[in-house]
């Protein structure tokens, strides 16, 4: 059987395994990505277009009172909120696939 003094230093050794991993996590720095490969993906005609629709609806909302369709309404009011409080205009991630829907939508239903 184990002394006192055995299980006191395998408790110690157990508890400092532990505190070493809590700091080597709290400090952990995520590996530098090559995102040049994902720059590909993201043909520039696509965004023009992405572009012009807010751009579009936005100013449609904000000058002359027009509401945006039901789609993207709050990407758009987002966008208008943005730029009537003069904050840099954010394109959140909800607000961007609801615009691509929106325009996968609106492709579909011209064919």
């Amino acid at each position: 059987m184990a002394n006192a003094r055995e299980l006191i230093a395998l408790r110690y050794q157990f508890w400092e395994e532990i505190l070493d991993r809590k700091h080597w996590v709290m400090y952990l720095q995520p590996p530098i990505l090559d995102l040049s490969e994902l720059r590909e993906v993201f043909s520039r005609a696509q965004q023009a277009e992405l572009a012009k629709v807010i751009q579009t609806h936005t100013k449609a909302f904000m000058v002359k009172g027009k509401e945006p369709p039901a789609e993207i309404a709050g990407a758009i009011k987002n966008f208008a909120d943005d730029i009537a409080s003069g904050r840099e205009v954010t394109v959140r991630a909800g607000d961007y696939i609801a615009v691509q829907n929106f325009m996968r939508a609106q492709k579909k239903a011209s064919k």
